[in-house]
């Protein structure tokens, strides 16, 4: 016979609800950490190959 946890009869499903909310929130922060590391060294590379476009050949800066 089992005894009775100190949340009461449903400590095993509370359980799971509680680890899988937190497991999809994690996941979330996660994505949401990726796409934000992915998109500023895209925003890194693009200002880089912009700034050797806007180079003359010398290494001067072009006048437009």
């Amino acid at each position: 016979m089992s005894s009775q946890s100190i949340w009461g009869g449903y400590s095993m499903a509370l359980i799971i609800i509680i680890l899988g909310v937190l497991g999809l929130i994690i996941d979330t922060l996660f994505l949401l950490a990726f796409v934000v590391l992915v998109g500023y060294y895209l925003y890194r590379i693009e200002k880089r190959v912009s700034d050797l476009e806007g180079r003359a050949p010398g290494g001067q800066p072009r006048q437009n």
